[in-house]
């Protein structure tokens, strides 16, 4: 059996931006509630909402 612990691999990472952006059109600290927008090419793809309903 080998042991592969000590050995290196050597490599490189391309990071390339892919336009996707979040817009929060609601931000709200009181009520505790969160509206974000998916969007990429000018396109909404998905709506989440987070709504900590918390007394």
């Amino acid at each position: 059996m080998s042991d592969d612990t000590n050995k290196h691999s050597v490599g490189h990472t391309i990071f390339k931006p892919t336009r996707v952006r979040h817009k929060y059109p609601l931000i709200d600290l009181v009520k505790q509630q969160v509206t974000c927008n998916v969007v990429y090419k000018e396109n909404t793809y998905m709506t989440v909402y987070d709504k900590n309903l918390a007394s």
